[in-house]
């Protein structure tokens, strides 16, 4: 992810929590300052109400404001890893001679003067080594592949009893024979 692409992310996330209307706050004041006016509030609680509620709104939207220009931006990375690696799987089928579609006509992939433009994420394994067109098959390995040895967490699902708070019994009831 790019500083400048997070930077775009986040002035488009803090415009749109700027741009937010408020009518609930505007109702809450309204109400709090009837309940003083009553006296069923004293001014002192009032004025703690306040700050705890402009606290929690504002909470809210500084959680907003540090998380989702950062997903927004790892949406937009794995989209383009996503078109990397079609346009990977297009080009080792087209050399393998099992593809009749160029590799250009690959439907959400760069064009061909922006191929350099799609890199490949260093942080997914799979994409470290280019694979040989060679090891190619007929489908691809899929992305859910156990490792060699071990259990797939998509085969047949296993039942499972999770229970909390047991306690021994200190002696069996038995029921009376009579």
């Amino acid at each position: 992810m790019s500083t400048g692409q997070h930077q775009v992310y986040a002035d488009l996330v803090g415009g749109l929590l700027d741009a937010r209307e408020d009518p609930a706050g505007v109702r809450f004041d309204a109400d709090l300052a009837a309940a003083v006016t009553r006296g069923e509030v004293s001014p002192e609680t009032a004025k703690r109400l306040r700050v705890w509620q402009r606290a929690s709104v504002r909470g809210v939207a500084d959680h907003v404001r540090a998380v989702l220009p950062t997903v927004l931006a790892a949406l937009e990375s794995a989209r383009a890893d996503a078109r990397a690696q079609v346009v990977d799987l297009a080009a080792a089928l087209a050399d393998a001679g099992t593809s009749a579609d160029p590799v250009d006509d690959v439907p959400g992939a760069p064009g061909p003067s922006r191929t350099s433009e799609v890199t490949r994420s260093p942080a997914i394994p799979a994409q470290a080594a280019p694979r040989e067109a060679a090891d190619v098959g007929d489908t691809p390995e899929r992305a859910s592949s156990a490792p060699r040895g071990g259990p797939s967490s998509l085969g047949a699902a296993q039942s499972r009893l999770m229970v909390a708070d047991l306690v021994p019994s200190r002696s069996p009831v038995v029921p009376d024979p009579r």
